[in-house]
């Protein structure tokens, strides 16, 4: 077996004899020399000398081949395309003394000293929780983790700081692993380390006749970390907790460090006889003899570093090959055709709406089309309302002859770095559009208006049978995500540009997290790219609105996305349990919405309108939503809805009103925008299923506990629409028999109130007191104690059997303090429970704060005097006739408490 890292042959580097063909001229080469001298050329595996090097070529392809078999097929498949056999060789065996470089099953990084990439400061440690995902994805965490384990990529870690992992799927279809470094990304100090300038790069490329691409392995993993930064880079999985040794993708600074390494690794060989932008290389030369020298110098570059090559994405001595969106080649530089196709191929307007949006398009590049109005007049008339549509040959020629100025050099620019980019981006119910601007260099950004941008290339493409059910923001996201990653990515990555939307609820893209799993992905994919959001209006945004409901370019074949994460639980939101949320923290970051999850329909199927009235607009399922109460599946909500004359009638004019969207299922959803701009969709309930509802999330045990209008409406329209929905929810409330009996009347004579100071933050000050003696219940409960965090409202309750000192210390220790922690301050009354030697020696013990009220004065605790006249009524509400049970119902009443909103 032939140990790694072995040279399969040499060539002995000797002077070699003169005026032998073309190899003469690569004598000059640094480390190897061509020749046919007799003896210069033998295999060092067997040893066997050859008297040329179509003799040695034959020898590796036939014999050693079997030893390294993966390697040699891997090269001769690089060099299969050229087809003069000598040449085709004398690649060959250039590429085999590298060999190494394209060997993957050894992965040890690169030769380099720790690259820095992550300065925060003097920031104190992020953490996240791990999030939850499927079993699938599961496994897959754990095969990634193992992966990068074995080639020393990750360790285990010990650090404070950790980020979630999310599973993201490629443009191939293969699933990614990635880290949601955000909240890292927003408090990194950012590395301006220059890219290469596209103009540049271009430029020195003009002359060239013959070119190679070289393409690195995973190349941030190839990079070793700071040992001082690993652990900001750690990730959080079920399973355990790791941090990066090399370079993670995702990071703001990682573009910045590799470029920077690559300079440095490359040399004085950049400029010359090659060029880099981040990890692709491109090998250039004026003859097929001084490019096996350039790429010898390259590889060889490269081998000394220990780099690895992605054999996939190179190519080699090619006459034409496309780089940073252009199409290069001896003739020159031009754009590629995805860059312009989107106008080119634009298809004939077949009426006078589409012939008006393509003069939208042409006509916010009017200032750069000479003869503009002239070229454009037998279009305008189409812009005049009611002007019938005729199509002659000289529309057509007007048509063709925009297309062609548009896509010419007098409109369409070589981007410039030093200049900001922006993209704008737009979606319609048919396709995506997008287009990338500048303000060219002579403009020097004096013009304010946004007409002096010039485009430096056009995309857009039909949607996908499944994005057609996205919903709004769905599809906007979905264009700024495919703009970002799949077209632009080379012109932007690395540097700050602008994202121009005419879609007001993403302005907070990056800022904060989205409760949709799909928007969450591709927010994840965009968080290494440095973003300025800005909002555009849709008079401004005519091209890419134009492109979008026109696409040129079909979908993938390959779905962009995995499938939803189906998930289940009661019916309250995790974020709402030990959580405070003011009146101002809920305008910065609104609730997240929680429509009926509807279980899948066990039924006959049930006749429905024709699928011409109900095309599915939005394929979230509700049954794949989290924290729901289920009431009813999809096919007898689509009965019901199907049965009301009002509803009946959005149904059939859908898709005519924005503000609704229909399923997959023929559900019909109304789209609600609340103040921070969150949009919702929330599922439209019939009238006849209006009580369904309300018992469920106001009279059940687990759902509703017979709370206030306030409380069970805040519960119901985050989850459901129906017209009139609070006077439903006070009318249902008002004359529920349980609540009028129980619940006293709390209205008293005003007067003047005496503030106290309120604490200013969670478990700062709380508030202990018995309730009781109540019915002695089946357990020989006679009281419960109850515990209030005066600030977030948080409630703790235990029913036990006496008032004693003893029963309070033992709550206060187990549970609350070894569960919650300690408090600053405790608020409890005068009586003799609070007031023992056993008690104060707790709370001297352990350091907390007693402050008791004054004697008969219950106000001066007033905020759980008022918890308690809520919670006791509901707790009866709930229990038997003989209140024997009501110790039971205690938990699921706290429960309901502490999971609903509070005016306060």
């Amino acid at each position: 077996m032939i140990p790694r890292n072995t040279s399969l042959g040499f060539i002995s580097p000797i002077d070699p004899v003169a005026d032998i063909n073309v190899i003469q001229d690569l004598t000059n080469t640094s480390n190897h020399i061509f020749s046919e001298h007799p003896s210069l050329f033998s295999c060092v595996h067997c040893n066997v000398p050859f008297s040329s090097e179509t003799t040695l070529y034959d020898h590796l392809l036939e014999f050693c081949n079997k030893h390294l078999t993966c390697t040699t097929r891997i090269i001769s498949n690089l060099v299969e395309h050229i087809t003069d056999p000598v040449k085709q060789r004398k690649v060959y065996l250039l590429l085999h003394q590298y060999y190494q470089l394209f060997d993957n099953s050894c992965f040890k990084g690169i030769y380099c000293s720790p690259q820095h990439a992550i300065n925060t400061d003097s920031h104190s440690p992020l953490a996240e929780h791990p999030r939850r995902t499927s079993f699938f994805n599961k496994q897959l965490i754990a095969s990634e983790v193992k992966k990068m384990l074995d080639n020393g990529i990750i360790s285990p870690s010990h650090s404070p700081w950790a980020s979630p992992v999310v599973i993201v799927k490629k443009r191939d279809g293969s699933p990614r692993f990635c880290i949601d470094f955000r909240r890292l990304n927003s408090i990194t100090r950012k590395d301006v380390y220059p890219l290469p300038r596209i103009d540049d790069v271009i430029e020195k490329l003009n002359g060239s006749t013959i070119f190679s691409k070289l393409d690195l392995r995973s190349g941030y993993f190839q990079v070793p970390l700071a040992a001082d930064e690993r652990d900001k880079t750690a990730f959080i999985t079920t399973d355990g907790l790791w941090q990066f040794n090399r370079l993670p993708q995702g990071l703001k600074n990682s573009p910045s460090v590799f470029q920077r390494l690559m300079n440095q690794t490359l040399g004085t060989l950049r400029w010359d006889i090659c060029l880099a932008y981040l990890d692709d290389i491109v090998v250039y030369s004026t003859s097929f003899t001084q490019h096996l020298i350039d790429v010898d110098k390259v590889c060889q570059a490269l081998y000394q570093s220990n780099f690895k090559l992605n054999y996939d994405k190179c190519s080699f001595f090619n006459q034409e090959i496309t780089f940073l969106g252009h199409k290069i080649n001896m003739e020159g530089c031009s754009p590629t055709d995805d860059n312009v196709r989107a106008i080119l191929h634009c298809p004939i307007p077949n009426s006078s709406k589409a012939a008006h949006s393509f003069l939208q398009i042409v006509g916010f590049y009017r200032k750069f089309i000479p003869g503009f109005a002239q070229i454009s007049s037998p279009l305008n008339k189409f812009t005049r309302k009611g002007f019938p549509f005729i199509w002659s040959d000289v529309e057509q020629s007007s048509f063709d002859q925009l297309k062609v100025a548009i896509t010419s050099p007098a409109v369409l620019i070589l981007p410039d770095p030093s200049q900001m980019y922006t993209i704008r981006t737009d979606a319609s119910r048919v396709g995506i559009g997008a287009v990338l601007l500048q303000q060219p260099t002579s403009n020097n950004n004096t013009d304010s208006n946004i007409s002096s941008y010039k485009p430096v290339a056009f995309a857009s493409r039909s949607l996908k049978s499944a994005e057609k059910n996205y919903s709004a923001i769905e599809l906007e996201a979905l264009a700024i995500w495919w703009s970002i990653t799949q077209k632009f990515r080379s012109y932007v990555e690395g540097q700050r540009f602008i994202l121009e939307t005419d879609h007001k609820p993403l302005l907070s893209l990056m800022k904060k997290p989205y409760h949709n799993s799909r928007i969450e992905r591709w927010m994840t994919m965009l968080q290494q790219y440095d973003i300025i959001i800005k909002h555009i209006s849709g008079k401004d945004n005519t091209t890419a609105d134009a492109l979008s409901r026109y696409p040129v370019d079909k979908p993938d074949a390959i779905e962009d996305e995995l499938p939803h994460l189906i998930t289940s639980s009661t019916q309250t939101d995790d974020k709402l349990i030990n959580v405070v949320t003011t009146r101002s923290m809920t305008r910065k970051r609104p609730l997240s919405p929680h429509p009926a999850t509807l279980l899948p329909s066990t039924t006959s199927k049930i006749s429905s309108p024709p699928p011409s009235a109900l095309t599915p607009s939005n394929n979230t399922s509700f049954s794949s939503i989290k924290n729901v109460q289920i009431l009813f599946d999809h096919n007898t909500l689509n009965q019901h809805q199907n049965q009301d004359p009002s509803i009946w009638k959005i149904k059939n004019t859908y898709p005519l009103d924005p503000k609704y969207t229909i399923d997959a299922h023929h559900v019909l959803s109304k789209l609600i925008t609340r103040k921070s701009g969150q949009v919702l969709s929330l599922c439209y309930i019939p009238p006849s299923l209006v009580l369904n509802v309300l018992l469920a999330y106001h009279d059940s045990t687990f759902n509703g506990a017979h709370f206030g209008i306030k409380r069970t409406f805040y519960k119901v329209r985050d989850r459901f629409f129906w017209p009139n929905m609070y006077k439903d929810i006070k009318q249902h409330i008002l004359s529920c028999i349980h609540c009028r009996k129980i619940k006293p009347s709390r209205r008293k004579p005003d007067g003047h109130l005496v503030s106290i100071e309120p604490p200013r933050g969670v478990w700062e000050r709380i508030a202990m007191d018995y309730v009781g003696p109540v019915p002695e219940s089946a357990s020989g409960n006679k009281y419960f104690l109850v515990l209030t965090d005066l600030f977030s409202k948080f409630v703790v309750t235990k029913a036990v059997p006496d008032n004693t000192s003893i029963t309070a210390a033992k709550f206060l220790l187990y549970d609350v303090f070894m569960i919650y922690g300690v408090p600053l301050e405790i608020l409890t009354d005068n009586g003799q429970h609070f007031s023992s030697a056993l008690y104060d020696s707790l709370l001297t013990l352990t350091g907390c704060c007693h402050i008791k009220t004054t004697p008969y004065n219950p106000q001066a605790n007033g905020q759980f005097e008022r918890h308690n006249a809520t919670l006791l009524p509901n707790l009866i509400a709930l229990s038997n006739r003989s209140k024997s049970n009501w110790d039971d119902k205690l938990l699921p009443t706290t429960f309901n408490y502490n999971s609903t909103r509070h005016d306060s």
